[in-house]
């Protein structure tokens, strides 16, 4: 299926070619993807990339400017889609660095080398504002660097848990729930919250 027009956000050229990669909405799910284009002719080429469920926030090419490298959408949460299997693979083993510790942390890359040898990343939590720590490719280790907001204690804080929950008229609801630390989730209904877009945040290319 071809997206539609209705956004005019042009993604990026191939060099010294008419083909390139545009954001567009598709037909059937209505959703945000990266799609082929023909600047030329100015019509839609495959799909790329689209996440299940989800919009595309915003997405980079990789060095060749020939294909997708990652792409940032946000369902529950903010979420980062790495095509570059290196990159893929590193993400991977973050995550489950930090799995089933200290409640539900995640970690993201906020900055990089040019050879991916150095970066930036942060790890933290719905009941964690996270730390901010450099890591380098060639210890495989990591050195803290600053927290957000050491007065907040992730033992003191409840974790955030993404439900659904069915309106009136049937519609079903995403919602965020946050208990009394301690509190088994038996009558959510009392404690739910309409959710909050969180806030796209600009990603810049990588210098």
């Amino acid at each position: 299926m071809r997206p539609t027009e209705a956004r005019d956000r042009a993604f990026a050229l191939e060099a010294d070619s008419d083909e390139g990669f545009r954001y567009g909405r598709g037909l059937v799910t209505g959703l945000w993807g990266v799609y082929r284009y023909n600047y030329a002719t100015h019509t839609y080429g495959d799909l790329v990339y689209a996440p299940i469920g989800a919009d595309v926030d915003t997405a980079y090419l990789a060095k060749d400017g020939k294909s997708l490298q990652v792409a940032y959408y946000t369902d529950s949460r903010p979420r980062v889609e790495w095509l570059d299997p290196a990159m893929a693979q590193l993400q991977a083993s973050f995550d489950q660095a930090v799995a089933g510790k200290l409640s539900d942390r995640e970690v993201s890359i906020q900055s990089r080398s040019r050879d991916n040898g150095r970066m930036i990343v942060r790890i933290g939590g719905s009941n964690d504002p996270g730390n901010y720590y450099f890591y380098q490719e060639a210890t495989g280790r990591m050195s803290r660097l600053a927290p957000t907001n050491d007065r907040l204690k992730p033992a003191q804080l409840a974790i955030a848990h993404y439900v659904h929950y069915t309106a009136r008229d049937g519609e079903e609801i995403p919602a965020y729930l946050t208990l009394p630390r301690g509190r088994p989730r038996q009558r959510p209904a009392a404690d739910r919250h309409a959710p909050r877009r969180p806030i796209q945040r600009a990603r810049r290319r990588r210098l």
